[in-house]
């Protein structure tokens, strides 16, 4: 696949499209699980993959390192790169942007970032400021995120959308969501883009569930609801990590199934840095691909 094309080209063929997402680890011998890990799921032909933003003192060297390896390794695959508006001032920002151009990375997922970590001369306050910046500097295609649930900080779901919408208009050429866990939710929230003039892909962000406890911190702290169905399932098989892997498994594959039925563009894993239980997932999928 070529890397020359755009969000918008990739989208445009209305193929459902699968992408895998990854965090930069922080030790050498977790640098080596997660490139087995990319190498174990790029044999699934991703439309893309993305490498996050950490949150860690030497963080840019690590999402450097991470896609590093798979520019020389899988140099035809289309590799995203995230990149907050908050956590860096404009010097930084040029200089990731002179890195990421000499890696051949053209695409990139624009954030807000963490206000705790808000750098002292930040270059920009809102994720649309940076998608203006990096339309401007040319040669990028941008993506940003969407918050079926809204975001945590949002006074209302109608209020952050109106902050969606900020970001489209700035340039961006794809929506990817916050993991959620119904898919009436994702229905509801592109029914609510379409009123609001959204009309940019919006692209389901899938969690994969191996720890319950973690499940519910992120539910928690990412202001997203857990069915008590789902909890009740989970809570049960807990202790056993093969039913809990089998049951969240085919908690996933359904609402997954639910996504494509339903129109979804394709779906996002947030792998975690982990081949399963994404391979099982997406071999449960084959048929709805």
């Amino acid at each position: 696949m070529s890397t020359t094309k755009t969000f918008s080209e990739i989208f445009a063929t209305h193929k459902k499209t699968i992408s895998f997402e990854f965090f930069p680890a922080k030790s050498a011998q977790q640098q080596l699980a997660a490139q087995a890990t990319i190498l174990e799921l790029i044999k699934f032909n991703p439309d893309f993959i993305s490498v996050t933003h950490s949150t860690v003192q030497n963080a840019l060297e690590l999402k450097l390192t991470t896609l590093e390896f798979i520019k020389k390794n899988i140099p035809d695959l289309i590799t995203v790169a995230h990149l907050t508006a908050l956590n860096h001032n404009l010097q930084d920002i040029n200089l990731i942007l002179e890195h990421l151009k000499q890696l051949q990375i053209s695409h990139i997922v624009a954030l807000r970032g963490d206000e705790q970590l808000q750098a002292k001369s930040a270059a920009f306050n809102y994720a649309s400021e940076l998608v203006t910046h990096l339309k401007q500097v040319g040669g990028f295609s941008v993506a940003v995120a969407g918050y079926p649930e809204g975001h945590y900080q949002a006074v209302s779901l109608e209020a952050d959308l109106e902050f969606l919408k900020q970001k489209i208009d700035s340039g961006a050429e794809l929506i990817i969501t916050q993991f959620f866990l119904d898919s009436k939710l994702f229905f509801r929230f592109l029914e609510k883009t379409k009123k609001a003039g959204i009309t940019t892909p919006i692209l389901p962000g899938i969690i994969l569930l191996d720890d319950l406890a973690l499940l519910q911190s992120l539910a928690q702290k990412c202001k997203v609801s857990l069915p008590p169905k789902l909890f009740n399932q989970l809570e049960k098989v807990k202790d056993n990590k093969a039913d809990f892997a089998q049951a969240s498994a085919d908690f996933i594959t359904q609402m997954c199934n639910e996504l494509l039925a339903g129109g979804a563009v394709g779906l996002h894993f947030f792998t975690l840095n982990k081949a399963e239980p994404t391979k099982t997932i997406i071999k449960n999928l084959v048929q709805s691909l």
